[in-house]
């Protein structure tokens, strides 16, 4: 009676310590998770500010790239009613030439 109070002493005994143990490690598990978890959003969050800088740059660039090409552009225009007028006059000396 004395030996199967002891050996049932000692199941409960392992039961608890083996229940100590796996909640020792699912407490370091859940520890990694939550150190896993902000190291993520620790990186995710500098690679958004990277990705924000980075098309910030890109838009001054083409907003230079725009800046640069208007006086070219300004320059066409100005010249197109007279590139118009040489065309039309190129065209009318042409007809008249066919119709001679």
């Amino acid at each position: 009676m004395e030996k199967d109070t002891t050996d049932l002493n000692h199941n409960l005994l392992r039961g608890k310590v083996a229940q100590a143990f796996e909640k020792k490690y699912l407490k370091e598990i859940e520890g990694k998770k939550r150190k896993e978890l902000i190291q993520y959003k620790r990186t995710r969050h500098r690679h958004v500010n990277f990705m924000a800088k980075f098309r910030a740059k890109e838009n001054e660039e083409e907003t230079r790239r725009h800046k640069s090409m208007l006086p070219n552009i300004a320059e066409k225009i100005q010249q197109a009613p007279e590139v118009l007028a040489k065309t039309i006059q190129q065209k009318l000396k042409y007809i008249r030439k066919l119709t001679v």
